[in-house]
């Protein structure tokens, strides 16, 4: 039988405090309505500040992660050589004079019927061809018959730096490849595009540098006036249009810093 003495939690009043006939707190008397009010319920439902403590926490992590990404950046990529505005009346006038047109006339139609369909092995044919029509060749090089060379007296070509199948050398100003640099299929060198803040948007032209032992991948693109620092890896399809750091890894478009070569051990 229940106990009208029985304490039914250590929380309870005593029994003086209790109805004496079923043991529960009186209600008649304000200790007993304050044991017996419920609790408040919480308000689940209730939408809390997404501000409240945690912009500060924001800022931090916004801070520090432009303050990384600065950093990765920084140290990989300097500003590109100035680009050189040429003399044009219109938009259809030739930045070339009469005689340049005809050496780049003949240097086609030499390309193409003695070296475009000849294979590998006829590097040094090529090579040949080359320095007839003035490119400056150190060592050997390797440049392959699909390779496409617009001007060959602006390229100039160190010990073991390669053209590809299908690579584009557009030479409108210098294209110098350093030592062992490689330019991967159809990967494009491009020194030329035009000022479009003029209404004939004239032809400008700036240099390119692929430095020693670089490797440039399959259909990059390379814009006007960039240079690539030894030992750089730039991936495929992507467009370089900023200096790259010796050693650094870049990839996309426009190419970021994706990591760094690890330190060659010769």
């Amino acid at each position: 039988m229940f106990s009208p003495n029985l304490r039914i939690c250590g929380n309870l009043p005593s029994s003086a405090d209790h109805n004496p006939k079923i043991g529960l707190p009186d209600h008649s008397t304000a200790e007993g309505r304050k044991l017996t009010r419920r609790p408040a319920r919480p308000n689940w439902g209730a939408k809390k500040d997404p501000g409240v403590g945690r912009s500060e926490d924001r800022r931090q992590s916004t801070t520090g992660g432009l303050a990384q990404r600065s950093a990765s950046l920084q140290p990989a990529f300097t500003m590109k050589s100035p680009m050189t505005t040429h003399a044009q009346a219109d938009a259809y006038q030739s930045p070339w004079p009469l005689s340049h047109r005809f050496a780049l006339l003949a240097w086609s139609c030499t390309w193409s019927l003695l070296c475009r369909w000849t294979p590998k092995p006829f590097n040094p044919w090529r090579i040949f061809i080359l320095r007839l029509f003035r490119a400056r060749v150190h060592g050997r090089p390797f440049v392959h018959g699909r390779a496409r060379i617009h001007i060959p007296w602006n390229l100039t070509l160190r010990d073991r730096a390669c053209l590809g199948d299908g690579s584009q050398a557009y030479s409108l100003a210098t294209i110098e490849l350093g030592e062992g640099a490689t330019i991967a299929q159809e990967a494009c060198l491009c020194t030329g595009t035009h000022d479009f803040s003029v209404e004939h948007i004239p032809l400008q032209t700036a240099p390119i540098r692929v430095e020693r032992d670089a490797f440039v991948g399959a259909r990059a693109f390379v814009l006007p006036g960039v240079s690539i620092g030894a030992r750089a890896v730039v991936g495929a399809c992507a467009v370089v249009t900023r200096n790259v750091a010796p050693g650094s890894i870049i990839a996309g478009n426009p190419a970021r810093v994706i990591g760094q070569r690890p330190a060659c051990s010769m």
